[in-house]
């Protein structure tokens, strides 16, 4: 089976982060990137696919510099090739066209099962999967929390407002993880120095056959006019009372009208 990860790399969840002087995006100062971790699960679930149905696992990334240690720990995580298209001219903020940029490059590929994230935890958009779909004209579910593969079906239960619900499609089809999905593993020794050697292939928008104004617009993207750090406003309320009953009933009377939470 051939399966394509998408993959992207994002600020450490940890990271102390600030707004750049352009009040339109981060300070990249001091920042310490990271896979997503929804494609991570992404990536496990591909690697267990691979383990139990034979094939081979490409990772493909829309990146810069930053992408390629990203990419070389999906490599030490049990991937067999990774590709990374990196161009001055590309918007990585711009999740339409980057689809669109994704879908024009998968069309080159012989592929089964593409799997992505359910969203990246940097924008939480959750556009590019669904996106790429459409843009293939193939079947796609998403926030996928459990897979089966049987008599070339793929099988997915899928969590939605209401509660779970089963699917089934045929191939090839793309999906999104979800958390809960699986638990990624960690990289070996003998894999890190594995994807050492292994070469990422490096693509270009020229080398792919089109220019970013074929596939971006104005029209295309959401644009970001500022940017702020959330405030914080912490409170701290002495709960009175004679009695360990009085002070409930107090507690419960500030949680209903004095809206503290």
């Amino acid at each position: 089976m051939e399966i394509i990860i998408l993959i992207k790399h994002v600020p450490d969840t940890g990271s102390i982060l600030s707004i750049d002087s352009n009040k339109k995006s981060i300070s990249e100062d001091n920042i310490k990137w990271i896979m997503n971790p929804y494609d991570e699960i992404a990536l496990e679930e591909g690697l267990r696919i691979k383990d139990s149905q034979g094939g081979k696992i490409t990772l493909l990334c829309v990146g810069n510099d930053k992408s390629v240690d990203i990419l070389r720990k999906g490599l030490a995580m049990g991937a067999d090739d990774a590709v990374l298209i990196h161009d001055d001219e590309i918007d990585l903020n711009n999740s339409l066209a980057i689809a669109k940029l994704i879908s024009v490059k998968i069309k080159s590929h012989s592929f089964d099962l593409i799997i992505s994230g359910q969203c990246a935890v940097d924008d939480g958009y959750g556009l590019v999967g669904p996106a790429v779909a459409v843009f293939l004209s193939i079947p796609h579910i998403s926030f996928v929390e459990h897979v089966n593969i049987s008599s070339n079906k793929l099988v997915c239960r899928q969590t939605m407002d209401i509660g779970a619900v089963t699917c089934e499609t045929s191939f090839p089809a793309l999906i999104t993880a979800q958390r809960g999905l699986n638990e990624p593993r960690y990289p070996s020794m003998m894999g890190i120095m594995k994807a050492k050697k292994k070469e990422i292939e490096k693509k270009t928008l020229s080398d792919i056959g089109i220019s970013w104004d074929q596939i971006s617009n104005d029209k295309s993207k959401a644009l970001i006019t500022s940017m702020r750090l959330p405030t914080s406003q912490r409170t701290i309320k002495i709960i009175d009372g004679t009695s360990n009953d009085k002070k409930v009933k107090n507690l419960v009377n500030c949680l209903l009208n004095d809206r503290i939470l």
